[in-house]
């Protein structure tokens, strides 16, 4: 039985564990993290495009502040199918600015 198993099983008991099962489990539990995290970076890397209202609820403004901002070149959509789409990572990078 592995240590996860146990873990996993719940209850309240006491082990006796050589180095060398621990060495094992270290390096699973470093492989698990290691995986998650590679999931989180890689779904963050995936550029996703907003609409114009997803994006004005997002930035809490009416949507005529978006045309505004799209004349003034502050936020700039882009055309995909003929329709205004926002870039997320642009509204994150906008949104960054203004935080500081």
């Amino acid at each position: 039985m592995k240590i996860t198993d146990i873990i996993e099983a719940g209850g309240n008991i006491t082990l006796s564990v050589s180095a060398d099962d621990l060495h094992k489990f270290g390096r699973t539990l470093l492989k698990e993290a290691k995986a998650e995290f590679e999931t989180v970076i890689l779904a963050e890397n995936e550029e996703r495009f907003l609409s114009p209202a997803e994006t004005a609820k997002m930035l809490d403004v009416d949507e005529s502040t978006l045309w505004r901002w799209r004349k003034q070149e502050y936020l700039s959509p882009v055309r995909i199918g003929g329709k205004p789409r926002y870039r997320l990572s642009d509204i994150k990078k906008l949104l960054n600015r203004e935080e500081r």
